[in-house]
């Protein structure tokens, strides 16, 4: 197994052992392109790759890497900080808030959207 691979299995175990990440529901798999893919609800958030020695961060809608890193450690405090110390969770509804809706849904006006 060559340094790369060695590297994007390590970042892999890492992330995969993270307990907050599994806590906010994202999942970790090696891609079809062994680059390391951060999801959650069928979501791309981010992917890790390794190149010349370094860890390449692509957060999801961004074509290059917008973070870099020759350190492990660092990759994974990134990906924590990133992923689950932000306000990036989905809206939540009580019961009694989604009873209601789902009771009224003929009550409420559509309007047309026009851009």
């Amino acid at each position: 197994m060559g340094t790369r691979n060695r590297a994007m299995q390590a970042l892999l175990s890492a992330l995969e052992q993270e307990v907050s990440l599994q806590d906010h529901g994202f999942q970790v798999e090696m891609g079809p392109t062994k680059g390391v893919v951060i999801e959650r609800a069928n979501h791309v958030w981010g992917i890790w790759h390794y190149y010349k020695k370094c860890f390449f961060w692509t957060a999801a809608g961004y074509t290059q890497p917008i973070f870099k890193t020759k350190d492990l450690d660092e990759a994974l405090a990134y990906t924590l900080d990133q992923l689950t110390n932000q306000d990036i969770g989905f809206p939540t509804l009580s019961n009694a808030s989604v009873t209601f809706a789902w009771q009224n849904r003929q009550n409420t006006k559509r309007y047309p959207v026009f851009h």
